[in-house]
């Protein structure tokens, strides 16, 4: 069965940190993190013929796959690497107090 929510998915972030292509379901915490078409690719539930079609492409097609794996790892570097979330952690922590 498929989960229809993943919070924060640390594999998908590892992956991409990795440069391996994401093809993941369209739910929460996923689709946070994936931009489709652009990060990875995502899948609705109900249809995993999309999801093999979206790992066919990867698979066959190298310069797809390189784009996809290239933007995947800037968006780690950006938004979810050390820096980055201590950055955001201080300006949430910032913002608190000062209320």
């Amino acid at each position: 069965s498929f989960s229809s929510s993943e919070g924060l998915p640390t594999v998908l972030l590892e992956s991409m940190s990795s440069g391996v292509p994401i093809v993941a379901s369209n739910v929460i915490g996923n689709k946070d993190i994936i931009e489709h078409g652009v990060t990875g690719f995502l899948f609705n539930l109900d249809n995993i013929k999309d999801a093999s079609k979206y790992a066919a492409e990867l698979f066959n097609d190298e310069m797809l796959r390189e784009s996809v794996t290239l933007s995947a790892r800037k968006i780690i570097e950006s938004r979810f690497s050390i820096k980055s979330m201590r950055a955001q952690y201080h300006q949430l922590i910032t913002e608190v107090t000062n209320n």
